[in-house]
């Protein structure tokens, strides 16, 4: 797919989407991603990118922490010092390790403990090579303030210890000066300070020839002059030289460190773009948990259906304060939902109304959740939500004359119209508002009806909105078209946003000038002149009136089904108890058979030692009774049970042994002896088939049951 038209973005006001987002990530790299957020090249993308939403969303309610903290961006560094040609600095090396450490904490999260209830996020995470071993080399050599360590090498130690003692020894020296009164009285100010690296006294301008030395300054009023004194100018020379010698160490290990980085920037930058990736599906998450929006699935079948939708925009439009905490009840008190099916039965929408009745808002609500879709993002509706992936959307919406480029009002229009009859095609989506609008009626419902012809020849999903009649008419006589009418008060002459299928709506452009003003007299002039409607205005008005009666009727069905649903809940829900309580039953039932059988076996096998004590001639009928008792016992449906599993088990398989009182894991099996060495902690131990358990006292499960 091309990439999404930025007229239609910019139009739909996807940037404005893009803002909120970014607020919600926690990094520079996730606040950029969010900002360069564009639609994804293929349905396929796009539902793995919703899928990740909802598993991110899953994982983190379920308890996982996400703490990514303040990050840089490391590649950026690193091109930074290839273009100056010069080594990465302390902190940004330390910026490097704590980015790499950040897409470590990303990849564990994710990682094989997540795979099974997060498939999306561990193939995602589980494909990033990153450089594991890179953050604790750049940490032996430099602390997370970003200052290179003593024990970065041995000679770098060296050459700081004796800048230390070389230092201090200075400092003493200089102390002793400042001790001595003929220096304490030609001086400005008591405490030493530093000049270019080297101890400087502030010596009155006036006696300045008073203490020998080398002048490094003076203050901006003059009164003051900054002077190395010669006694310690050797001792000066040598705590520089060491401070140089330092500085070169420290600058030799930033470059080996500089060309080991430069050479692992592929393995960074999977660093980077895996915090970023992150940071953005957190923040997506965060639209989830704090605005409660729905991640919607992509329809296979190309069929549009929300309910109870909202123009997300509205809705960050009406948080008072920070975005963040928003106030959702009353937020939906204002923004009024609506529900639209659109690519089952009808492909095209005609949508009309009064001006400022809310089409256009309902428009391009419609546009905004199909590009959100298509880049991954939850949008305001009910569970379940599905939209189509739309290769392109295609909107004309607004009044776009320009006086530079001498366009009228239907110029403009008529220019993005004939991109859409051009280009769109099976699989796009095209929102026209006020389609004919701007010339003579006759004709701007003529050039409307063609176009939409051409459309729905196309098979492109479609909503227009349009006060011309000639277009209101055109659902009525094309099954793939149906109107709809945006709700509108007259008490309060304010758009009540729903959206009522079926009939067209009114324009109450009467109703309209009469409460804004204007003479009565025209009013019942107007009202006169269309005393005696069109045979088509009748039609079309007998059928609102049975469009009415059957949305009463749609309405009572909707309320019966919501009943059936919730009582269907309550069966489900006592169905699944009485299910739980037949399982428990049994597992119940199961261990107390078990502990019955095996007090059994311990019996009868006590009394086996003692008759071992008769004559020899009764020692064979003994060894036949113990080996009846096993098999006896074993031939129970209890114990063929248990032989069948023990069978069954492979090495590593979890087991109950009731003589360790332990869960062992298996070492090894031998089917013929029916015999296993189990272990449990250090501790192997062999055993019988018939002295293991598939379950345990607290009635746990094991060994494959």
């Amino acid at each position: 797919m091309s990439p999404m038209d930025a007229h239609t973005l910019a139009v739909l006001e996807f940037d404005k989407v893009r803002d909120v987002l970014a607020a919600f990530a926690q990094t520079d790299l996730g606040r950029a991603a969010a900002r360069a957020l564009a639609p994804l090249g293929s349905a396929a993308c796009a539902a793995a990118a919703l899928r990740e939403t909802e598993e991110m969303a899953a994982l983190l309610h379920g308890g996982a922490r996400l703490a990514l903290g303040s990050l840089r961006d490391g590649c950026a560094d690193i091109e930074r010092a290839r273009g100056f040609h010069r080594p990465l600095e302390p902190d940004e090396l330390a910026g490097i390790a704590a980015l790499v450490r950040a897409a470590e904490r990303v990849k564990e999260l994710c990682g094989e403990r997540a795979a099974a209830a997060c498939p999306h996020l561990h193939r995602r995470t589980a494909a990033a090579p990153l450089p594991a071993d890179l953050p604790g080399r750049i940490e032996d050599a430099v602390d997370a303030r970003g200052h290179v360590r003593d024990s970065a090498s041995p000679r770098l130690a060296q050459l700081r210890e004796r800048a230390r003692v070389l230092r201090e020894t200075l400092r003493d020296k200089v102390a002793a000066m400042l001790r001595r009164p003929s220096v304490a009285r030609v001086l400005q100010e008591e405490q030493p300070s530093m000049r270019n690296d080297r101890y400087v006294l502030a010596v009155r301008s006036e006696c300045r020839g008073q203490l020998p030395g080398v002048i490094h300054g003076y203050s901006q009023s003059g009164a003051t002059v900054y002077v190395e004194p010669q006694e310690i100018v050797v001792e000066g020379n040598e705590l520089g030289d060491a401070a140089e010698s330092v500085r070169r160490e420290e600058t030799r290990i930033l470059l080996e460190l500089t060309r080991v980085i430069v050479n692992r920037a592929p393995e960074i930058r999977a660093a980077r773009d895996l915090v970023a990736w992150a940071d953005l599906t957190y923040a997506k998450r965060e639209l989830v948990r704090v605005y409660e929006f729905c991640v919607p699935a992509m329809a296979p079948d190309h069929v549009l259906a929300v309910s109870r939708a909202r123009h997300p925009l509205l809705v960050f439009f009406h948080v008072a304060g920070d975005l963040r905490a928003p106030d959702l009840p009353a937020i939906r008190g204002k923004v009024m939902p609506f529900d639209l099916e659109l690519g089952k039965e009808v492909l095209m929408l005609i949508v009309t109304g009064p001006n400022t009745g809310g089409k256009t808002v309902m428009l391009k609500a419609v546009g905004l959740l199909a590009v959100m879709a298509a880049c991954g993002l939850p949008i305001p509706a009910a569970p379940p939500a599905r939209i189509p992936y739309y290769a392109r959307v295609f909107v004309d919406a607004g009044d776009e004359q320009s006086l530079q480029q001498s366009l009228s009002t239907f110029s403009a229009h008529m220019q993005h119209i004939v991109r859409v009859v051009n280009e769109a095609e099976r699989g796009d989506l095209a929102i026209l508002d006020e389609l004919g609008a701007g010339t003579d009626p006759l004709e701007g419902g003529a050039l409307g009806a063609v176009v939409l012809d051409h459309l729905r020849g196309r098979g492109v999903h479609t909503l227009a909105s349009t006060h011309l009649g000639l277009l209101k008419q055109y659902a009525y006589t094309h099954r793939e078209a149906a109107n709809a009418a945006m709700e509108f008060d007259p008490a309060a002459l304010a758009p009540t946003y729903r959206v009522l299928l079926g009939a067209p709506g009114q324009s109450c452009a009467l109703l309209v000038a009469e409460r804004l003003g204007l003479r009565p007299e025209l009013i019942a002039a107007a009202r006169e002149a269309i005393k005696n409607p069109e045979p088509q205005e009748v039609v079309m008005r007998r059928m609102e009136e049975a469009r009415r009666a059957v949305e009463v009727e749609r309405r009572g069905a909707q309320k019966v089904r919501r009943r059936l649903a919730v009582m269907k809940g309550a069966l489900a829900e006592k169905l699944r108890d009485a299910d739980d309580a037949r399982t428990q039953a049994g597992r119940e039932a199961d261990d107390e058979v078990e502990r019955r059988v095996r007090a059994l076996r311990d019996e009868a096998l006590a009394i086996i030692p003692k008759l071992k004590s008769v004559p020899p001639r009764f020692l064979p009928h003994v060894a036949a009774l113990e080996k009846a008792v096993e098999t006896m016992l074993a031939r129970t449906p209890l114990g063929e049970r248990r032989d069948a599993i023990a069978r069954a088990l492979k090495v590593n398989s979890e087991v109950y042994v009731p003589v360790l009182g332990e869960k062992c894991r298996v070492v090894r099996i031998s089917k013929s002896k029916r015999r296993l060495t189990v272990r449990a902690g250090a501790l192997e131990a062999e055993v019988g088939f018939d002295d293991i358990s598939w379950m345990t006292p607290q009635g746990e499960t094991l060994a494959g049951e």
